[in-house]
């Protein structure tokens, strides 16, 4: 009987040094889990240089592994607090310069959601105020720079390479009052996320790291393709083609 009970107690320490043991090298493992969520700076900037040269805001922000462009974005306007408003049934969100709105889809049974920037504040910016005249023509409003669209030869170029019209791209207005908007101008104009210089991601859904090197939010006239990116335009025939960069 009492060699039976030293055995137990032997089996019973033998079992409380391994739980030790296990939890004695999980705790450091976890604690580093914890920890190795790294915090790292980048440049952030808001810009209009295709319509007027311009900078809208830029910072060095400070992010966290796993922050996505549009924290980036938010964190450019530190002071500042979220508001939100119902307009024909889709929420949109405020802060500073930004208005943005979720979308979704629904793709095999899954449903996806994502966050999208249709436009960007501008004071003063209408339809009798606009950077340019009728097809990127100069302008002498007071916005504007009193220069044409600094790309009209190419997009002209591009009209005709893909047998449209000349101009046929242009809409020639400003959609809504006091912001610059998508298909503002042009029916291909919209905002667009540049990371470390390129469009091949995610847009503002797109989560960052430590690698990055800059989060750009630009607004292109033609998809990108004034801003240096690869685009995407219709044909005469209705096919979306692909069209490179202007420079």
């Amino acid at each position: 009987m009492k060699n039976l009970k030293m055995k137990l107690t032997k089996r019973i320490m033998a079992l409380l040094m391994a739980v030790m043991m296990v939890v004695t090298m999980s705790v450091p493992a976890f604690a580093t889990e914890i920890t190795d969520k790294k915090s790292f700076t980048l440049p952030v900037s808001i810009q209009t240089k295709v319509m007027d040269g311009k900078v809208i805001k830029s910072a060095d922000v400070t992010l966290n592994e796993g922050d996505t462009v549009l924290d980036a974005l938010k964190k450019l306007y530190p002071t500042e607090k979220v508001t939100t408003e119902t307009v024909a049934g889709v929420e949109y969100h405020y802060l500073g310069d930004l208005k943005w709105y979720q979308s979704s889809y629904t793709f095999d049974g899954v449903t996806y959601t994502s966050n999208y920037i249709p436009a960007i504040k501008m004071t003063n910016h209408s339809q009798n105020n606009r950077f340019f005249g009728d097809n990127g023509t100069k302008s002498n409003n007071k916005i504007a720079t009193h220069q044409p669209y600094a790309y009209l030869t190419n997009l002209n170029a591009t009209e005709t390479s893909l047998n449209l019209s000349v101009n046929s791209t242009f809409n020639n207005t400003v959609h809504e009052k006091d912001w610059l908007s998508e298909k503002d101008y042009n029916d291909y104009s919209g905002w667009m996320v540049l990371i470390d210089g390129n469009t091949n991601n995610s847009g503002v859904d797109t989560v960052l790291t430590s690698s990055n090197t800059s989060v750009c939010l630009a607004f292109s006239m033609v998809t990108g393709l004034d801003l240096g990116q690869t685009g995407y335009i219709k044909n005469n025939t209705g096919v979306w083609t692909k069209v490179d960069p202007w420079f």
